[in-house]
């Protein structure tokens, strides 16, 4: 399922229904490996979520668009971890930072 714009990302109703998720996926009866998944999207999904919510439109070197979804800062975080490994092995915050800055550089002034 495509992520939602940023706007709608926020919005209460969004929250809503992740927890109405969450607690259908609570609810079922799941392989182990599958429920490890769900548990580990969720928080990176919340930890990113939360990351941006908190530092708005910019963030260290990091200018996001105004429409901006889930997908579109997970996607290269990922990839810019996989690239720096080093990364890896500091504070996840500092790996995020990076990876943002990289993913959504700030135009140049």
């Amino acid at each position: 399922m495509p992520s939602q714009p940023y706007e709608n990302w926020i919005e209460g109703a969004h929250l809503y229904r992740s927890c109405q998720a969450w607690v259908r996926v609570a609810d079922a009866k799941m392989d182990a490996d599958i429920a490890k998944d769900l548990n580990d999207e969720t928080f990176c999904v919340a930890y990113i979520a939360g990351f941006v919510d908190g530092t708005g439109t910019t963030s260290r070197g990091a200018c996001f668009p105004s429409k901006l979804s889930v997908e579109q800062v997970v996607r290269p975080y990922v990839a810019y971890m996989l690239t720096h490994p080093e990364a890896m092995h500091v504070d996840r915050r500092i790996g995020l930072v990076l990876a943002l800055a990289d993913g959504f550089p700030c135009p140049a002034k």
